[in-house]
């Protein structure tokens, strides 16, 4: 077994690798980590030297990575699936709040919230071959709703391609897993206590699949979490109704875009649209503790 915990996009990723031969175990890892950090670095907003990053500084990208491309329009599927509540171009609200509280520990007017409302839109985004222009000036797209579930897909799917038969990726509460573990019994799942991180308010089996949370705890900026990282491309402002919404699937890539949404929703019609979408379970923790779960949900 090789198990170990690195610092990646900003938030802390483990990787448990069950193996009979240790040294394979050990090598497989050290090489998805790599992986991991390559991803990360063409995917944040926040590394200068990224692909996302330079799309956002220029408004525009000349050949950019095929995976980048595949990124934005799987965000643009979800954006349609979820009427509008997925949107990378949220960008520009999200700093709005960080820098906000940062510089005066208040929220932003609303006449700056209507300014920054203003560039939000997938329609803002074109692809053309491997040209990608962000037709508003000023305009920004941020992958934090869905690009961790795609580093975990693509580092488990890593993994299997080494021969691994057991293995299980974390990043900050996106897990993707396969094989359950050597002793054929499936892995545990904590779902985190919005108000107690260290303490799980529910706990689930899984031998593969993928699960993620979207919470308002994580990166929030404002004591009460009233302003987080979460925002609604409709108000360019933070949801305040749910704490955590936890998406299970066959890929964390998808449930960690279809999580965000739901989050943006709320708790009714959060659930509403969980319950609904094939192939995908949820729970929704309210702001009050309350649970939410759809009927197949399987704690």
């Amino acid at each position: 077994m090789a198990d170990e915990t690195r610092l990646i996009m900003g938030t802390y990723a483990t990787i448990t690798v069950l193996d009979p031969s240790k040294d394979k175990a050990q090598d497989a890892l050290g090489k998805a980590f790599d992986l991991m950090h390559q991803k990360s670095v063409m995917l944040s907003r926040h590394r200068p030297d990224g692909a996302v990053a330079v799309l956002n500084a220029n408004g525009g990208l000349d050949g950019s990575p095929p995976e980048l491309i595949d990124l934005i329009q799987a965000s643009t599927k979800i954006n349609f699936l979820t009427s509008g509540n997925f949107d990378i171009t949220v960008a520009p609200a999200v700093d709005l709040l960080k820098n906000s509280f940062a510089a005066n520990n208040k929220p932003p007017t609303m006449a700056e919230v209507e300014e920054v409302r203003g560039l939000i839109g997938m329609d803002s985004i074109k692809i053309e071959g491997d040209k990608i222009r962000l037709t508003k000036p000023g305009s920004r797209i941020t992958l934090d709703g869905i690009a961790k579930g795609h580093i975990v897909d693509e580092t488990l799917k890593y993994l299997a391609q080494r021969g691994v038969k057991h293995a299980l990726v974390n990043a900050g509460g996106d897990m993707a897993m396969f094989g359950g573990r050597e002793d054929g019994k499936p892995w545990r799942v904590g779902i985190a206590d919005p108000k107690a991180q260290h303490s799980s308010k529910t706990i689930i089996t899984m031998k593969e699949g993928a699960i993620t949370t979207s919470g308002n705890y994580a990166i929030f900026f404002d004591k009460e979490k009233l302003y987080h990282h979460i925002v609604d491309p409709r108000t360019a402002l933070s949801p305040h109704g749910d704490s955590s919404v936890s998406a299970l699937g066959r890929t964390a890539r998808e449930a960690d875009g279809l999580s965000t949404a739901a989050f943006v929703m709320g708790p009714k019609k959060g659930l509403d649209f969980l319950e609904r979408t094939p192939d995908i379970e949820g729970l929704i923790i309210t702001r009050e503790g309350n649970i939410f779960k759809t009927k197949k949900w399987p704690a």
